[in-house]
């Protein structure tokens, strides 16, 4: 895939236009023209460049299309380029960059975007002009499921909260592979059912070998007790009281015996 820098915004029809007087150039077959002028001649062109040129220049010109000063490489006629096709355009430093494929490097993408369908097609049981509607169906599947894990995940927070004593100084509650998100609404939820002065919620997350936790307590100093937590554990996070969030780099064991220390 190829780039070009255009200055200001190119609308949606500017880049069709842009890509359908492309193609017609090319479907012409017309030769190259490449042609040292003199300095006379030169100073009457009017070709591209991008910056003031001096002695030989090289100048190369598409007919009906372009007339520019370069040094590269060219084909001697449009019609060995074949087909060209503009692929995405975006906004870049005030400007618009847009990606393209062309000749040989068009017919790889073409290709390689075929073996994609073809694996998607496989996957999604679908017919190639059906893939857009299957992963619309799969990801409202995916939604729905999603749905239902959170309600029984909710059910078996409350299971595991009527478990705890009702009150006490300091509820330490493991429970492995939950979401930052899921810790956060377990801990809500054991703060406003039960009376402690501090809940701490740690699930451990295996393949990063790290706990994260969140931690709830009524400590007035409690932004300070974080950040001590955070330096002996190996830690990192912050929060507002009465809440503070993150992640310790440390074993269950020591993370209770630390909490314990300076909240137990």
């Amino acid at each position: 895939v190829l780039t070009v820098d255009f200055d200001g915004y190119l609308t949606p029809e500017q880049l069709a236009e842009m890509e359908e007087l492309t193609n017609a150039a090319f479907r012409k077959g017309q030769n190259i023209h490449i042609f040292f002028p003199s300095e006379e001649e030169l100073k009457a062109l009017d070709f591209r460049s991008k910056k003031e040129l001096k002695g030989k220049v090289r100048i190369v010109e598409f007919p009906e299309a372009d007339i520019c000063a370069c040094c590269g490489t060219h084909v001697k006629n449009t019609a060995e380029i074949g087909s060209f096709k503009i692929l995405s355009s975006f906004k870049h430093r005030g400007g618009t960059r847009v990606e393209f494929a062309a000749g040989k490097r068009l017919i790889n993408y073409i290709n390689m975007l075929l073996r994609e369908s073809a694996s998607c097609v496989e996957q999604l049981s679908a017919k190639p002009q059906e893939i857009s509607g299957a992963l619309k169906q799969l990801y409202s599947e995916k939604n729905q499921l999603a749905e239902k894990l959170s309600k029984k995940s909710e059910r078996i927070m409350n299971l595991i909260s009527d478990s705890f004593p009702s009150e006490g100084k300091l509820l330490f509650v493991s429970e492995p592979e939950l979401t930052p998100f899921e810790i956060k609404v377990f801990c809500n939820r054991l703060a406003e059912k039960k009376n402690f002065e501090s809940i701490l919620v740690l699930s451990e997350q295996a393949e990063k070998k790290l706990f994260n936790y969140i931690l709830f307590s009524k400590e007035p100093n409690l932004a300070a007790l974080s950040r001590e937590l955070n330096k002996e554990l190996n830690g990192r996070g912050g929060g507002k009281p009465p809440f503070v969030q993150g992640s310790f780099a440390s074993s269950e064991e020591e993370i209770r015996k630390a909490v314990e220390t300076k909240l137990g």
